[in-house]
């Protein structure tokens, strides 16, 4: 029977039924198959594929396939269900997609799709249509049983769709599509050959993913012309801060030494233990005192625990084996445990920011199953490599007995050096652990060293290559923070091939709890892009221009966090009841983390570019006020940037700078206070819990206040405003001085010998400034430099963010430190060099006033 050309009209088709366009590469090609097959209960199936496409759709096979629906059917049949399969209910290849862009495994190699809504037919019968796209994988096997079987159901699972010639599931057969293009799969035996001739190019399957610039041109459709977030459309969370002079040093004694360095002698034998330490710690406050005035005092403490633990501070393993699947079980029960503490404490509101920040230490919680594939793939690995002595075996033997966030690290640097075949390059293998924060002695300490440096043939490296980029994220699962990919398919659902006999896989979270309804599958695919586009950007040098897939991205990050805060997230104390509480909060943790990275790894178009450094700082701005707590004065002020920051009836003119000056200002008094706070809270308990615990570095236990706040959501915002402000003082005709911390210099100033630098470095020979009170002028001053002791005020050329080292040590020193924008100026007081000069900051700190004393 010849299809109905009208069910697909209006959705692919581009005016007649032999020309559809690929939803997903975008690319029209002929229709090679077309069926139409009567179903029980009055349904009808329409299924059109072919073979082409470009990208992931090459050599391989797009199937459309549209059900449609009598009215009289149930409520619950309007939402029907697709469980699919290759012929033979065999599980599909490698590389499938679908649309909608979320599925979840259904066990024994199928798997189920949701249908999509669409318009109704001109009878009045309700359509519901979705894609398959799978890759040339699908012919690597050759042309017998191509194709697949399936089924529609109903949601509840009660109506079952079949042919109703024979009550039998549907099958279509590819075997008689032609791949459209000369690039179909390579067969193993030639593959194999072409790698020992050395004339295949060694890649990973992430080469195979769409360009940046196809998948801008996707989000952009996606995404349409106007923004659907909007900062006036976020609720104000009202609520204090705690009162850091309420908490006393008995109670903080209580947590670190009662339930901390008296034990750390068993924490000390695994992270398991740690784990499983800071848990009961957590049940036994829970059930002892619940409503007790220090349970927010007890959060910051084993905040402050798990930091430093993620710090490598303490001891991660001494003379105990653990199997990762007991870690990532200990983790799991963590993780409930703050959930619980959270939900029936009370610690909310006031105490829910430090939730958060726990979370994000934490990451996500797996089942001991996917714990169990650590140990089960990296035989896999090996097996399948032939990579089975020296260095691969050394960790090999760690990671079954002691395995930990390093193994990341070390999965990285083994790929970047598998990436350097044919020449093989071991420099890139340190640099990438170096980077990674490992040192030679910490890889070759512990129970299980490594100690042997990778040696790799080329012949092997393609198949490492493709294992290892799979095995990292399965590491990532188990051991990593706030990672978007892992919180991505936690939410919209993974199935991990079997390895060992052991497969696992995450069932889906209901979107409909968190998102919703008309927002769903727009969620789904904005994720996903957002996964895909990130990724691709890492490897891709074409000529997309920078400013429009930072706004592009960013914009997706932000409509996809405010999908889950417009149902689901801004109700904190109803969320957290969610089983699936963590995963969903640690996905909007990764994006709220992900879009900071991206702000920050692109500062540099926020230099001298008015334009895109204002588009910048308002993806900052909103994405604070998704995550702050309070968040009152940061809406504030994203509300008064967003109603006048882009009026073009006012653009650049002098009153339109004077009020993004004050807004700036008033930003700028925000992040001073966010910084004092988090060093009040966490300085002084930071540097006595690392004393109790004896962590290897003290200097680092007291600066880790200091990484908390330059690890906030704020930090990105810390680092444009100092340029934007610069060329807002410019044109309101404002003073030359930014000043980033008054100090004492703002009743009588401060005084002191001029003392002229270059530059104030990391670390400054103190004996080459002075021995008595003076006043630095340093040209180029670094944001990890300290100041020196007999300094009262650094005085600088360079735009000086502030959340970094040297703002939160002036605020916290009370020295003065401020930013001058005017070279003239600046030469002149240099040349006062010797002399002693009194310096005072008047108003609110934009005018900063010198005197020559003598």
């Amino acid at each position: 029977m010849a299809p109905c050309k009208e069910a697909f009209g209006g959705w692919l088709s581009v005016g007649v039924w032999d020309e559809v366009r690929c939803g997903v590469c975008g690319v029209c090609e002929s229709c090679r198959m077309e069926q139409t097959i009567q179903l029980t209960h009055g349904a009808t199936a329409y299924l059109c594929a072919r073979a082409g496409g470009k990208a992931d759709c090459v050599a391989g096979v797009f199937v459309e396939l549209v059900l449609e629906l009598a009215p009289a059917q149930s409520p619950e049949a309007r939402e029907p269900v697709l469980r699919w399969a290759m012929a033979g209910w065999k599980a599909p290849p490698h590389g499938w997609q679908t649309v909608p862009d979320y599925s979840w495994d259904a066990g024994y190699g199928t798997w189920e799709t949701p249908f999509a809504p669409v318009h109704e037919s001109a009878s009045g019968n309700a359509r519901y249509r979705l894609e398959l796209h799978f890759s040339g994988g699908v012919w690597t096997h050759g042309k017998r049983n191509v194709g697949i079987v399936c089924v529609p159901r109903s949601s509840d699972g009660l109506t079952w769709w079949k042919n109703i010639k024979d009550q039998s599931d549907l099958a279509f057969d590819f075997s008689e599509l032609v791949p459209l293009t000369t690039n179909s799969a390579t067969s193993p035996e030639d593959e194999e050959q072409l790698r020992a001739e050395g004339q295949t190019q060694l890649h990973s399957r992430a080469d195979a993913e769409y360009g940046v610039r196809e998948l801008l041109v996707q989000m952009k459709e996606l995404m349409g012309d106007e923004r659907q977030f909007s900062v006036h459309k976020v609720a104000e969370i009202r609520c204090a801060r705690p009162d850091v002079t309420s908490w006393t040093t008995r109670s903080e004694r209580h947590w670190t030494e009662s339930y901390f360095a008296e034990r750390e002698h068993i924490a000390k034998r695994s992270l398991m233990h740690r784990y499983g330490q800071v848990s009961s710690t957590l049940v036994r406050q829970l059930r002892n005192n619940p409503d007790g005035p220090d349970a927010v005092q007890g959060l910051a403490v084993l905040f402050v625990y798990l930091r430093l633990t993620n710090m490598r501070q303490v001891v991660w393993q001494h003379n105990y084996n653990v199997k990762p699947r007991e870690i990532s079980g200990a983790k799991l029960e963590l993780l409930n445990a703050i959930r619980d503490m959270a939900l029936h404490g009370s610690v909310y509101p006031e105490g829910y920011f430090i939730v958060r920040e726990l979370m994000a230490s934490l990451g996500s919680g797996v089942a001991s199953a996917q714990g169990q594939r650590v140990r089960d793939e990296i035989l896999y690995i090996q097996s399948r490599s032939g990579c089975k002595g020296g260095m691969m075996e050394e960790w090999h033997q760690r990671l079954h007995n002691n395995a930990s966030a390093d193994d990341i690290i070390v999965c990285e640097a083994v790929l970047a050096y598998a990436r350097t075949a044919p020449t093989f390059d071991i420099d890139v293998y340190w640099d990438t652990l170096h980077a990674g924060g490992i040192s030679k002695e910490r890889l070759c300490s512990g129970d299980r060293a490594i100690r042997s440096e990778p040696h790799f043939s080329v012949k092997q490296c393609a198949t490492l290559i493709e294992d290892l980029e799979a095995y990292k994220k399965t590491l990532k699962a188990v051991f990593s923070g706030a990672d978007l990919e892992t919180a991505v398919n936690h939410v919209l659902g993974v199935s991990l091939p079997s390895v060992k006999g052991n497969s696992f896989s995450i069932q889906p979270v209901c979107l409909d709890d968190i998102v919703v309804m008309d927002q769903q599958e727009r969620f789904a695919r904005m994720l996903r892009l957002v996964l895909k586009l990130l990724n691709a950007k890492v490897s891709d040098d074409s000529s997309v221009d920078d400013l429009d897939f930072v706004l592009s991205c960013g914009n997706a990050i932000l409509e996809c966090r405010w999908s889950l805060y417009e149902k689901y997230l801004k109700t904190p104390l109803v969320s957290m009841q969610h089983a699936r509480w963590n995963d969903i909060l640690l996905l909007d943790l990764s994006l709220e983390q992900a879009l900071k990275t991206l702000l920050e790894s692109n500062g540099s178009l926020a230099v001298s570019d008015m334009d895109a450094t204002l588009h910048l700082v308002q993806l900052a701005l909103e994405n604070s006020c998704l995550s702050a707590m309070p968040n009152g004065e940061i809406l504030i002020c994203a509300r008064q940037f967003n109603s006048f920051a882009f009026d073009a009836g006012e653009w650049k003119g002098t009153d339109w700078a004077l009020r993004l000056h004050a807004t700036i200002q008033r930003l700028y008094e925000l992040l001073g206070a966010e910084s004092i706070w988090w060093c009040s809270a966490l300085g002084t308990l930071s540097t006595r819990l690392g004393e109790s615990l004896n962590a290897s570095d003290p200097h680092v236990c007291s600066m880790l206040p200091e990484f908390v706040v330059r690890g906030t959501h704020f930090a990105s915002l810390s680092q444009l405003l100092p340029n934007l402000g610069k060329m807002v003082r410019g044109l309101a005709g404002l003073g030359s001085w930014q000043v980033v911390c008054a100090g004492n210099a703002t009743s009588r100033g401060v005084s002191g010998i001029v003392r002229v630098l270059d530059e104030l470095k990391l670390v400054t020979d103190e004996d080459q400034i002075a021995q008595e009170p003076c006043i630095l002028l340093a040209s180029t001053v670094h944001g990890e430099a300290d100041i020196p002791a007999q300094v009262v005020a650094v005085l600088t050329l360079s735009t000086l963010d502030i959340l970094s080292h040297i703002a939160v040590r002036a605020r916290n020193e009370r020295k003065m430190l401020a930013s001058c924008c005017d070279d003239a100026e600046f030469a002149g007081l240099q040349a006062h060099a010797g002399k002693r000069m009194q310096v005072t900051c008047r108003g609110e700190g934009d005018s900063v006033h010198f005197e020559v004393l003598a």
